[in-house]
């Protein structure tokens, strides 16, 4: 039995951890001591700590790096595990996040998904040939959420009043200017007949930018 020199509370030797230059082969204080006073000198040397772990990876920055990748690999499993479960806790957040940055890096989203169409054209459309029933199910599922229901009503009435001649529908995108096929852009479904028509470069380029 050893006593704490910091709490005096008599505690088994198990209490300490060992440190073979003390005469008992153990330190003078316990665990329990020894954890507090670590997180309280981290806590008052915050920048302090930030700057010994900064130069600390700028000196070994390929090691660190070759372990992460090393670990990662190693498990794979338990990473998607833990990341699935994340998401699926903190779904509200994770869309708040994603939406945020898409505002703010519009451009840079932007590009992203264009290269990122461009080289997996292939990846995309294997993907959807052997998901046809995975995708089938969840956009029937996503049909009945009562948003999409609303914006496919304000669809039919713009629709119907194109049919009858009551609303022009151009040829002219009128966002860049070019003779293509034109569709709707609502700026806000409660107001079903005030539209732009563009086409379907600009539409998803619109959509992109507000971020959705």
């Amino acid at each position: 039995m050893f006593i704490c020199r910091i709490c005096k509370e008599e505690k088994e030797k198990s209490e300490f951890t060992k440190k073979k230059t003390n005469k008992t082969g153990y330190r003078k204080t316990c665990k329990v001591c020894d954890k507090k006073k670590l997180y309280e000198w981290r806590k008052n040397n915050k920048e302090k700590l930030r700057d010994i772990g900064k130069r600390y990876y700028d000196k070994n920055k390929e090691k660190i790096k070759s372990t992460q990748k090393k670990w990662r690999e190693e498990n794979k499993e338990k990473i998607d595990e833990y990341q699935a479960k994340w998401r699926d806790e903190n779904r509200e957040r994770t869309r708040a996040n994603s939406l945020r940055y898409q505002k703010e890096n519009k451009e840079k989203v932007n590009e992203y998904r264009r290269k990122w169409n461009e080289k997996n054209k292939d990846k995309t459309r294997t993907y959807q040939e052997n998901n046809r029933e995975k995708i089938n199910i969840w956009q029937r599922s996503y049909t009945k959420q009562e948003h999409v229901k609303f914006r496919k009503r304000a669809n039919a009435k713009l629709n119907y009043h194109v049919k009858r001649g009551n609303i022009f529908k151009p040829e002219l995108c009128s966002i860049c200017g070019e003779k293509k096929r034109v569709e709707s852009h609502h700026h806000d479904y409660e107001k079903p007949l005030d539209v732009i028509w563009v086409c379907r470069k600009c539409h998803v380029s619109i959509h992109h930018n507000l971020g959705g």
